[in-house]
């Protein structure tokens, strides 16, 4: 998981944007979603997205949980 989450804020990082709005916004709509083969079974899209929340969770605690609606 913490290659994961390392992966994703490096990604995150790298956009130019706000990292606590796009966690927030993954969040919202799990966007992440719309990157998934067709061919995945339900369980493994089950899976991903299981784990792409708990790498936002971790990344948005990391921020001071401004992506959670708290105060950074």
């Amino acid at each position: 998981m913490a290659e994961k989450v390392d992966d994703v804020d490096s990604y995150l990082s790298g956009t130019g944007e706000n990292v606590a709005t796009v966690i927030v916004h993954w969040l919202r709509t799990a966007a992440w979603n719309t990157f998934l083969p067709a061919t995945l079974a339900a369980a493994e899209k089950s899976l991903y997205g299981s784990d792409m929340r708990n790498v936002l969770t971790i990344l948005s605690a990391r921020i001071g949980g401004a992506a959670m609606g708290q105060n950074a």
